[in-house]
């Protein structure tokens, strides 16, 4: 069990509403998995449209097009600059396709070595809430988690100190952890949430408005969860809305790179 079941029955048992903290488990566990099940089927035909298009541009590449240079070189004729171009793109990828495995190996690996220091592996995440596009939904997914993970700490009992400390050790995103953790010592030192929230540059202004008003009525709960709600939908609807646009995206660039293959060999 995770830091946070283990925390949340603690606080449960302590004063005395196991039954209700099990329940909020239970809410908490399957909003977790609806958003995660959600980007995992939307990305399903996106993901299998480009293995489809990538395996057939190979097939082409590797098998059919060295036949047609066989026939062309008997031909002994001049060759247009298209098809010269796809015969010798042909005769790489046959020739020399390890090294393009070696180079795809040795940047995954690099990666892999370049994260596992710590500043190097904050300074990659927070580059990536900064990508156009797909850095504000991985920026709204790390919203939407604070939002459901404390809200659902603190009706559970859990002191606000505590509870901040949990959700920055859940936290997938090393920058928004450290703003977190941020946020952590500033209240120590007394300071309120929404404030700290917004000196941060990570959260949202929406989300820190919202947050505020919580703060300012004593409904910081409630407005979590509204929080939390709010940045699910808004991720779905991103999401559905991305998916949509690079479905026919990808039919488009499989169609242009076969095209210009075709084209090439019928000059």
């Amino acid at each position: 069990f995770s830091k946070l079941f283990v925390n949340m029955v603690k606080a449960g048992e302590s004063g005395g509403f196991l039954e209700v903290i099990l329940s909020r488990l239970v809410k908490y566990l399957q909003s977790s998995k609806e958003i995660r099940d959600f980007l995992v089927s939307v990305m399903i035909y996106p993901l299998i449209l480009t293995a489809v298009s990538g395996a057939s541009i190979v097939i082409l590449v590797t098998f059919v097009i060295p036949r047609f240079a066989k026939i062309f070189s008997d031909m002994g004729q001049a060759i247009p600059l298209p098809t010269q171009i796809i015969l010798n793109l042909s005769r790489y990828v046959r020739d020399y396709w390890w090294v393009g495995a070696g180079m795809l190996a040795l940047l995954y690996f690099g990666l892999r070595v370049y994260n596992q220091d710590e500043e190097r592996r904050f300074r990659w995440d927070r580059s990536k809430i900064q990508w156009p596009a797909v850095g504000n939904i991985i920026k709204k997914i790390e919203v939407a988690r604070f939002a459901r993970t404390l809200s659902t700490l603190l009706q559970s009992g859990v002191p606000i100190l505590s509870a901040l400390s949990l959700v920055r050790e859940i936290s997938q995103n090393l920058a928004v952890s450290r703003a977190i953790g941020n946020i952590h010592d500033r209240l120590r030192e007394g300071k309120a949430v929404a404030r700290t929230l917004e000196e941060t540059g990570v959260f949202p202004p929406l989300a820190v408005h919202m947050i505020n008003v919580g703060e300012e009525t004593g409904r910081i709960e409630e407005m979590l969860t509204k929080v939390a709600d709010t940045y699910e939908e808004d991720v779905q609807t991103t999401v559905k809305r991305f998916v949509s646009l690079l479905e026919p995206l990808i039919i488009l660039v499989m169609g242009a790179v076969v095209g210009f293959i075709v084209i090439s060999m019928l000059l």
